[in-house]
């Protein structure tokens, strides 16, 4: 019975510990991981973002993070870059989320911000 106990107790923990560190895996960014996994994307955003200030960089170093901007989309003005990020987070996942990033006249990033359709 003690066995059982100790059992139950050693596996729930270590089981946790497994997914969070499968969840912060899955969330660092990095150049590759941003291209390769575009439908991580959406995890990977707020590490590049709080590890990266973008503010002030130009369209060419964010192009050389993230890649070339995504297609078409609802969000494209002549004045910004867009990325899509996926499905957006949480438990009912209609709307994809964009990272739309704005430009000003020199290319240079002057805002940013994510959205959803």
């Amino acid at each position: 019975m003690l066995l059982v106990i100790a059992v139950l107790c050693i596996i729930p923990p270590l089981f946790l510990a497994d997914r969070l560190g499968a969840n912060e895996r899955k969330t660092n960014f990095t150049t590759e991981k941003w291209i390769n996994n575009p439908d991580d994307r959406g995890y990977i955003v707020y590490d590049f973002l709080n590890e990266n200030e973008i503010v002030g960089k130009t369209k060419e170093d964010i192009q050389k993070l993230l890649g070339v901007p995504d297609g078409d989309s609802f969000f494209n003005e002549e004045n910004n870059i867009v990325y899509l990020l996926g499905l957006e987070l949480g438990l009912i996942r209609m709307d994809s989320d964009y990272l739309i990033i704005w430009l000003n006249d020199e290319d240079k990033v002057i805002e940013y911000e994510i959205v959803s359709s």
